[in-house]
């Protein structure tokens, strides 16, 4: 079966083609009148909406988009998951009663621009580079510093089997460059995952 889309309904093309979509524009947009311009537009146009017509006949999902286009950037978000790209090693753990010092080494350490105060069964918290900085324009008396008084008590946790996707529109969302996954009820870590290492 053919279908054409042409600007001459009495095209050879248009002839031979068991149906035939016109889209004929008056005149092109080149100054000349002569450069194929409104024309390839409406093209495309037209294209498109046969394109979304025939997802929407077809119930196309998510995982069909994947499914089709492995390789790219979309089709990775849409089928890769978190548990694929979080990172599970040396990951910075504290003890909430640490001195300030300690926790500049954990957090150099660790090299995520954070360290989790608790361990991997219950997480009590998280401290930032952010929060470091706050803490320290509040107070230069480092002594005076206490892990518990500068910490996020409920930091964001996503499930591991949750995709690329899900995590960065929720990391985008609460404006953070790293998440942490696990539990958000039992409070539990297995990794984490950072935006801008993928």
């Amino acid at each position: 079966m053919i279908i054409s889309l042409t600007g001459n309904p009495g095209s050879t093309l248009a002839k031979n083609s068991l149906h035939h979509l016109n889209i004929n524009v008056l005149h092109e947009a080149c100054p000349l009148k002569l450069a194929p311009t409104s024309s390839t537009t409406a093209a495309l146009v037209m294209g498109d909406a046969i394109a979304v017509a025939l997802m929407e006949a077809r119930a196309f999902q998510h995982e069909d988009f994947a499914r089709f286009h492995p390789g790219g950037s979309l089709g990775r978000k849409l089928l890769v998951k978190v548990k694929d790209m979080m990172r599970t090693e040396n990951l910075p753990f504290i003890d909430s009663g640490a001195s300030f010092t300690e926790l500049l080494l954990c957090m150099s350490e660790g090299r995520l621009g954070l360290v989790m105060v608790g361990n991997t069964k219950h997480i009590e918290g998280i401290v930032t580079d952010g929060d470091l900085r706050r803490a320290l324009m509040k107070n230069n008396d480092l002594l005076n510093i206490h892990i518990p008084e500068i910490m996020t008590v409920n930091p964001v946790i996503i499930d591991a089997d949750e995709y690329i996707n899900t995590a960065e529109h929720l990391m985008i969302e609460k404006k953070i460059a790293t998440i942490l996954v696990g539990s958000a009820d039992s409070k539990s870590i297995s990794g984490v995952y950072q935006i801008y290492n993928t």
